[in-house]
């Protein structure tokens, strides 16, 4: 048997030519397959970039918007003390006199109703009305360190005047009702003490809640509550007002009575005191 050495070279070069045919004809085909996907992938985005895109606005006009639940309310708190000190003594009359280095007067309020309703103070207004005296000059309110004290006992629980909430220049006239304006920022719904001084013109006077005609000092507050709160309750002080202004009538009655009846007793004893000296001289002008 005779081996041929060059067929046997020739028949596997011819495999081999044949088999690097067959891996371009696939790679060929691969890389077609890889363009056509990248040409539909970039069809499709043309297309849908060219796809009409909906513009129409949504109107939310009709849509129910959040709203707050708070609310913003008023109310008006006479004070519940007030009186005033002169030469260190304490007076509570039917009228707050307020003068320069003689007289200071110190209101109190209760405002803890809005405290009850877990309300917050926006803004605050003292009102008086001019009563009596008719002056001028400059009233600096002050809030005081403390409310510890009555109109009985005033004189021994004098408060001490700690920050300045507002002030007011300019003449007062009688029955003129005059407003302050209070930085609201150093109020809290509780008990308050508020001190008013006088300087730079002449002292004056306002009706204090004892006044028959009710023009006692206000407060006049407004706030911040749920809408859900109930109304404030303001206790009824009324009936106690009355009470004490009948008592400062028939004290003042009294002092004006005991003045009359010394200023009689003066007289009484001048004139018997005169009639004594005038018997006295004719009894001497006789003797002569």
């Amino acid at each position: 048997m005779r081996f041929y050495p060059a067929k046997i070279l020739y028949k596997f070069f011819l495999l081999f030519i044949f088999f690097i045919a067959l891996l371009l004809g696939c790679s060929k085909d691969s890389d077609l397959l890889i363009d056509s996907v990248i040409d539909d992938e970039i069809a499709t985005v043309e297309v849908n970039e060219n796809t009409p895109v909906n513009t129409t606005q949504v109107d939310n006009s009709q849509t129910p918007q959040p709203q707050s639940n708070l609310e913003n309310r008023t109310a008006s708190f006479a004070s519940t003390n007030d009186a005033y000190i002169q030469s260190g003594k304490s007076y509570n009359q039917t009228i707050v006199r307020i003068g320069e280095s003689n007289h200071t007067s110190y209101l109190m309020f209760d405002l803890s109703p809005i405290a009850d309703i877990e309300g917050t103070i926006l803004s605050a207004t003292l009102q008086f009305t001019i009563n009596s005296d008719n002056g001028n000059g400059s009233i600096d309110v002050f809030k005081a360190n403390s409310s510890d004290w009555s109109e009985d006992n005033l004189s021994e629980n004098i408060p001490i005047a700690e920050i300045i909430l507002g002030s007011i220049i300019k003449e007062y006239n009688l029955g003129v009702t005059e407003f302050i304006e209070l930085k609201a920022s150093e109020l809290k719904p509780e008990v308050l003490t508020l001190i008013l001084n006088h300087k730079n013109g002449n002292d004056l006077a306002f009706a204090s809640k004892e006044h028959v005609s009710n023009i006692g000092p206000k407060l006049i507050v407004n706030y911040q509550v749920s809408k859900e709160a109930p109304e404030i309750t303001i206790p009824e002080v009324q009936e106690e007002i009355e009470a004490e202004q009948e008592e400062t009538a028939v004290e003042e009655e009294t002092t004006t009575e005991e003045t009359t009846t010394e200023e009689t007793t003066t007289e009484e004893t001048t004139t018997e005191e005169t009639t004594t000296e005038e018997t006295t001289t004719e009894e001497t002008t006789t003797e002569e």
